[in-house]
Parts: C-alpha cells; structure tokens; sequence
C-alpha cells in the first residue's frame, strides 16, 4: 500500500465503523422494519440488567461521537482526493455510453444536482 493512501484507507475505515455503530448500536434494523436494535437484541440474548443496558449505550453513544469527530477532522483534507476520484470514475462509465446514452446521463445528473 502506498503511503499516500494510508489517510483515505482510515476515513473509509472509520465511515464503515460509525455505519456499522449506528447500525449495531442504534439502528439494527431498518426504522420502518420494526425489528430490535443491536442493543436490545444483546438485552434479550444476554439477559442485561438495566444498568448494563444503560451502560453499553453510553459506550456505543460515545463510540458514536468519536468516531463522527474523526470523520470531521479528516474530511476536509480528503475533499479534493474525494473529488478527483469521483471525477475519474464518472468520466470512466461516461467512457463506456454511447452519445445518447451519455446524453441522457447528464441530464439526469442535471436533475439530480437540483434537487
């Protein structure tokens, strides 16, 4: 791996790990699902007591917040990697349509900038 990349691999990391946070901690499943949180489904398996229920939610709360002030300090600086990437990889699909085809991309990319 090349050391340049090192910065983009510990955002990306962290990305998955506040994802997978929410989701474990917070989310579980969809809201719409209805089904139990990580945390409660750890209630139910692990037969918690209230105080260790309050307390695992305090460290997932806090994992949370560490990990969204990761996010934030990094993002800056990888803003314009970020761009740069996306920009090659746009001009990489737009490589592969036909005029029409990359046409109508950019329109719906048009339409998809206003909203």
């Amino acid at each position: 791996m090349n050391r340049g990349s090192l910065p983009l691999l510990v955002v990306v990391l962290c990305a998955l790990c506040a994802g997978l946070g929410y989701t474990l901690g917070r989310g579980g499943a969809a809201p719409d699902a209805g089904g139990p949180t990580y945390l409660e489904e750890l209630a139910d398996q692990l037969d918690l007591g209230d105080d260790q229920v309050r307390r695992i939610d305090e460290i997932l709360t806090r994992h949370d917040q560490e990990t969204e002030a990761l996010l934030e300090e990094h993002r800056l600086q990888l803003r314009g990697p970020l761009a740069e990437q996306l920009d090659r990889t746009e001009a990489a699909v737009l490589a592969v349509l036909d005029p029409a085809q990359r046409d109508r991309y950019h329109t719906l990319a048009g339409a998809a900038d206003g909203r």
